[in-house]
């Protein structure tokens, strides 16, 4: 067993807490090492990630691998490249269209020209999103949750929410036959795909999404299957729902 985060909003119930489990690794026979333990922080580095009192943003030192990767020669390093920006794409509005282009060049016929001036734009691009990566805040269960979402002729995109406070964006790119779709289905599927990947978060929970688009923004219920035959098949119109969902016309997150 190794990085265990052990944490409590208030002094005295966190001391309770470290008891309690100090007692239960006892019991267990688990062993703590001293010197590499820590108590009482206000800031701890926890899987790439540097967590403070409401705030959460990526380890310095894991972005600096990401800033100063050589531009990708083969498609191994463009896949290794892509695995390293891709654990922070939370923070990244958008990042699976920047990502896009990147993405594209491992296909099998693909050639790499680490000369060609589209091909290194495409990939400071995406060093750049992440040197600027905005710091997310914590979530609260206590308070609602919103969703923004929003669609694009390749990419569906949202970003998850509190009283306006950016908690984590969600991006996808959009097959072949799913960039056909009439654009009332491309935003619903927004939507559908926003609360799938938020359900965590969501689930039980009543919460808001916030749409731009004028003809959505009637009472919807959002019920996210595990393994739903369409993508838009659990969606479905009932204001007695208890997890009645309000949709209002899109307004913009602001960074915490």
């Amino acid at each position: 067993m190794d990085d265990v985060v052990i944490f409590f909003k208030l002094l005295q119930e966190h001391l309770q807490h470290l008891k309690q489990i100090f007692e239960e690794l006892r019991e267990y026979g688990f062993k703590v090492l001293l010197d590499e333990s820590e108590c009482l922080r206000k800031e701890v580095p926890f899987i790439g990630h540097i967590i403070t009192p409401g705030k959460i943003e990526p380890n310095l030192d894991k972005m600096k691998a990401i800033l100063e990767y050589p531009i990708p020669k083969t498609q191994k390093e463009i896949q290794a490249f892509l695995g390293l920006t891709g654990f922070y794409r939370k923070f990244i509005k958008n990042y699976a269209k920047i990502s896009k282009p990147l993405t594209k060049m491992l296909k099998k016929k693909e050639n790499i020209n680490i000369e060609d001036r589209q091909y290194i734009e495409e990939f400071d691009k995406l060093k750049e999103s992440i040197a600027n990566a905005p710091i997310l805040s914590d979530l609260d269960f206590t308070k609602v949750f919103t969703i923004t979402t929003d669609a694009s002729n390749v990419a569906i995109g949202a970003i998850l929410s509190q009283d306006k406070h950016l908690i984590s964006y969600f991006s996808r790119i959009l097959n072949s036959a799913k960039q056909n779709y009439l654009t009332i289905k491309k935003e619903l599927l927004a939507i559908v795909e926003a609360c799938r990947h938020f359900r965590p978060y969501i689930y039980g929970k009543k919460f808001t999404i916030e749409t731009d688009h004028k003809p959505l923004t009637w009472p919807w219920v959002f019920e996210v299957d595990e393994e739903p035959n369409d993508d838009l098949e659990t969606v479905h119109t009932a204001e007695e729902d208890p997890y009645y969902n309000k949709i209002r016309k899109g307004l913009r997150c602001k960074n915490k």
